[in-house]
């Protein structure tokens, strides 16, 4: 490697070492932040689509399939 007159390879390891561990940790944050609003918007379609399905059972339910007891409606 390298190495400037005057300046050991320890100096270089540890800056190297340094900003790889920063990089690192920010790449994570950067992910994680992502994932979250990811599962943020599938959770709410869900419950959306949630919702819905519980009114369609509930209007199923109060609805006469056999086609009696029409004059209720």
């Amino acid at each position: 490697m390298f190495v400037p007159h005057g300046v050991g390879n320890e100096v270089y390891h540890l800056l190297l070492n340094s900003v790889t561990s920063i990089v690192t940790f920010l790449m994570a944050f950067i992910i994680q932040s992502a994932q979250n609003c990811d599962s943020r918007a599938i959770q709410t379609t869900l419950d959306a689509q949630n919702r819905m399905l519980i009114a369609l059972a509930v209007l199923a339910h109060k609805r006469p399939l056999d086609g009696q007891g029409c004059s209720k409606w």
